[in-house]
């Protein structure tokens, strides 16, 4: 079963809005999730789905500024599946989605602030259910 706790290396970033941040780091990995190529703002890699199917997904977000932000999961560069809304603190949000075979995701941001990145911090998880 495809499955995976995915981060970009441990480091505090502020993204500009609009832009992917992807990641570096296969925390858990199984059933052939991979990275993909390297994103175009230069952090991280997509992650690229195996198999088709329905995928839990859980998104954790480590935000430092106490300004108000949207983190979205991307699927393939162009459609949100999983959106989350914050202020300062730790904080996830979870969704079940129907993913296609070689789909790629990545996290677009909305709004400018600090993020911390890294295994139990800014990072996503996902499992075929």
């Amino acid at each position: 079963r495809p499955l995976a706790r995915a981060s970009l290396s441990p480091a505090m970033l502020t993204p500009a809005a609009g832009s992917f941040t992807g990641f570096d780091l296969l925390h858990l990995s199984g059933g052939d999730v991979a990275l993909g190529s390297p994103l175009s703002s230069g952090n991280g890699r997509p992650l690229v789905v195996p198999t088709s199917g329905f995928y839990m997904l859980s998104l954790n977000v480590a935000a430092l500024s106490t300004e108000s932000h949207t983190l979205h999961v991307s699927r393939n560069g162009s459609g949100d599946i999983v959106s989350h809304a914050g202020g300062a603190g730790i904080s996830s949000s979870m969704a079940i989605v129907w993913l296609d075979a070689a789909d790629t995701l990545s996290l677009r941001h909305e709004g400018t602030i600090e993020y911390q990145f890294g295994y139990g911090k800014t990072e996503l998880c996902l499992a075929m259910v």
